[in-house]
C-alpha cells in the first residue's frame, strides 16, 4: 500500500520551490502527480475526482484498518453498483473512493442498482455526496 516519492521528477518553480511531487504507487503503471494549486483546490472542494480500485473485499477491509490506524474518518464499507466501496476526504475536502475490482474484470460487468445500499450511501442521488462518517475508535 505504500507509495514511493520519486523526487527526481518533482516539479519546481525557477526559485526552487516545489509545486508538484511525483509518486509511484504499487499496482499503478503510471506515476501520480500531486500538485499544489490552492485556487484549484478551493474550486474543487467537495468533488470526487478519483476512484482507486482494490483487489477484493479483504483488501478494502485492510484499507479500513489502515485508515483507522492513521485516524482518518471514512465511510463504512458500502455496497455499490458493482462491488463494495469506502470514501474518505483529503485535508482539502476532496473525496477519494476505494472500490473493489470486479473478480473477472470490467468487460462483462453489469451495473446492479438493485444491490446498492442507498440509505446514507455516498451514492445517494441528490445528496452532497458526503459519506456517512465512521470515526476510528
Amino acid at each position: 500500500m505504500a507509495a514511493t516519492h520519486v523526487r527526481k521528477f518533482d516539479h519546481r518553480h525557477p526559485d526552487g520551490t516545489v509545486f508538484a511531487v511525483i509518486m509511484s504507487l504499487p499496482g499503478v503503471n503510471i506515476p501520480l502527480e500531486l500538485r499544489l494549486s490552492p485556487a484549484a483546490t478551493t474550486a474543487a472542494a467537495g468533488s470526487d475526482p478519483v476512484t482507486f480500485g482494490v483487489t477484493d473485499l479483504d483488501a478494502l477491509r485492510r484499507w479500513v484498518t489502515h485508515l483507522d490506524g492513521l485516524g482518518i474518518d471514512h465511510s463504512p464499507v458500502t455496497t455499490g453498483f458493482i462491488g463494495h466501496l469506502i470514501e474518505f476526504r483529503t485535508p482539502d475536502d476532496l473525496c477519494i473512493r476505494l472500490y473493489t475490482d470486479p473478480p473477472n474484470g470490467f468487460a462483462d460487468v453489469e451495473m446492479r442498482p438493485d444491490q446498492v445500499d442507498f440509505t446514507g450511501s455516498p451514492l445517494s442521488p441528490g445528496t452532497d455526496r458526503s459519506p456517512a462518517r465512521h470515526s476510528p475508535s
